[in-house]
């Protein structure tokens, strides 16, 4: 049986990014076994996902480390191609440690390279399908974490929240990026409170703090780390819109068939690229500004025809 290596790490956003491709890579291989090696972070959305039959955990050895560096040779000598969908040094190195297999990436010497000189410039999706039309998979899915939906009725029936009819709103971000925060939610849940739209503030235990302010200032029904990660795609899926910063659960709203929603950018904002790194999905728009907070209420608003 052809056994094939699959490489996606993270982060959030980007793993989301490669799901559809996931399934693209299985249709290219339909009787084969097919691993994913991924990080503990992923392992919700990675072993609930049905391209797979395996799941590995990086183990990222350090090189003095012999013995856990010689078992991740033997695991990684199993495969006859690999897709490495990561692309960065440790997994170019990779490639050299297994010997040099099939592979699918931009390791110098590889059977599958991406030549692109530019292929930083371009969006996430469109470098991934890029890469692997070198290796002659046709990519025809989108991003999809529905297969990881579970039902959040109960949470809405509880704040008695129809379908349809309330905005998500990520206002958090990863904590290494405070500068990827819009400053103005208070002001923006306000508005959509006078528009009779209830908002639901969604987040992680890291923005909990954050979060709490906007609620002590707003109605916002705050579920900040009280959701698990089917659970959102489920509250996104049956939203009216999702409203939020550049960080990944705006990229789980686009990927959860979300009717609409809106990611705010400051192109001033380190590691925050909109042409490269915005959601994608019918629906999905951005406005970005050369400081975030120059993005004004007005302008969310209009954009989403609200």
């Amino acid at each position: 049986m052809e056994r094939v290596l699959v490489i996606k790490l993270s982060a959030l956003g980007d793993f989301i990014q490669a799901t559809g491709v996931f399934n693209d890579i299985r249709a290219a291989h339909p009787h084969a076994e097919i691993t994913l090696m991924t990080s503990k972070p992923m392992m919700f959305l990675a072993e609930k996902h049905p391209a797979f039959n395996q799941i590995a955990i990086d183990p990222k050895p350090k090189f003095w480390q012999l013995k856990n560096m010689c078992t991740l040779k033997k695991f990684l000598k199993e495969f006859d191609m690999v897709y490495d969908l990561q692309n960065n040094d440790r997994t170019n190195w990779y490639f050299k440690l297994a010997g040099k297999p099939k592979w699918s990436g931009i390791a110098k010497g590889c059977s599958h390279p991406q030549i692109l000189e530019d292929r930083r410039a371009l969006h996430n999706l469109d470098r991934i399908e890029d890469q692997l039309k070198q290796a002659n998979i046709n990519t025809s899915h989108k991003p999809d974490v529905t297969y990881a939906q579970e039902n959040a009725s109960p949470i809405l029936k509880k704040h008695n929240l129809k379908k349809g009819t309330y905005a998500v709103i990520v206002a958090g971000c990863s904590p290494q990026h405070p500068k990827k925060r819009w400053g103005k939610y208070v002001e923006l849940i306000k508005e959509l409170e006078q528009k009779n739209i209830p908002t639901v503030l969604v987040g992680t235990k890291a923005e909990e703090q954050d979060l709490n302010n906007i609620a002590k200032q707003t109605k916002a029904l705050n579920l900040c780390n009280q959701t698990s990660i089917g659970e959102l795609i489920d509250l996104f899926q049956k939203s009216a819109c999702a409203i939020g910063n550049d960080t990944g659960p705006m990229h789980i709203a686009a990927a959860s068939l979300c009717p609409k929603g809106l990611t705010i950018f400051g192109e001033e904002s380190p590691g925050s690229n909109w042409r490269r790194c915005a959601p994608k999905a019918k629906g999905f728009s951005v406005i970005h500004q050369k400081k975030i907070d120059d993005n004004s209420v007005k302008d969310v608003l209009e954009a989403l025809k609200l």
